[in-house]
C-alpha cells in the first residue's frame, strides 16, 4: 500500500478519488518496489513487429478508458519531458493526468493500460500528451509501445476491486 508515491505526486494528486483507485495504488505499488516484469520475448529483438502489429499502421483498438486531466507544474513536468521537446504551458502549468483503458480488441488482443501523463507538448505542426508511464497487462503490447512507439512501457499485473452496493441501502438512504 502506497499513500503518496513521490514520483507521481506532483503528476497525479488525486488519483485515490478515482473508482479505480484500489486498481492504480496496486499498480503503483509494484511499478515503485519491484523492477518491470519482462517477458523473455522481449529481450531479443528480432527486428521483427509483434505479430498484430505486422501490417502497419492505423492500428485499431476498441475497448472503453477513463481519463483524468489536471493541471500540472511546468518545472515538475518537465522532469519527465526530453529537454528537445517544448512544453505546452500557461502561466507556470501544463495539462497532464492518467489514462486507464481496458482494450478488448487490439493488434495485442485483450490488455489492460495505465498511462501516466507528464503533460502537452508541442510536435508541430500540433501538440500532444507525452507519457511519463506506461504500465500495460501484454508482453506483446509493451514490446510493440517500446519498438515501434517509443513509449516507456513496462508489463504489470492488474487486478480489479468493485465496490458492493445493495439496493435496499441505496433506497434507504435516497429516502
Amino acid at each position: 500500500h502506497i499513500e503518496n508515491p513521490s514520483c507521481f505526486a506532483p503528476l497525479v494528486p488525486s488519483l485515490a478519488q478515482l473508482f479505480f483507485s484500489r486498481l492504480i495504488k496496486r499498480l503503483v505499488s509494484a511499478w515503485l518496489l519491484a523492477r518491470p516484469l519482462l517477458h523473455p520475448s522481449m529481450e531479443a529483438e528480432d527486428g521483427k513487429p509483434a505479430a498484430g502489429y505486422r501490417h502497419g499502421p492505423p492500428w485499431v483498438f476498441k475497448g472503453s478508458a477513463l481519463y483524468q486531466l489536471h493541471l500540472v507544474k511546468a518545472a515538475t513536468a518537465r522532469a519527465f519531458v526530453p529537454k528537445e521537446l517544448r512544453l505546452v504551458e500557461a502561466f507556470g502549468y501544463t495539462l497532464g493526468g492518467m489514462f486507464l483503458a481496458r482494450y478488448h480488441d487490439s493488434p495485442a488482443g485483450q490488455f489492460d493500460e495505465l498511462v501516466v501523463i507528464a503533460g502537452i507538448v508541442w510536435n508541430p505542426p500540433t501538440s500532444c500528451a507525452w507519457a511519463a508511464r506506461v504500465l500495460v497487462n501484454s508482453a506483446e503490447a509493451c514490446r510493440h509501445g517500446r519498438k515501434e512507439v517509443g513509449l516507456p512501457s513496462h508489463v504489470a499485473a492488474f487486478s480489479e476491486d468493485r465496490p458492493k452496493l445493495v439496493r435496499s441501502e441505496i433506497n434507504q438512504t435516497t429516502s
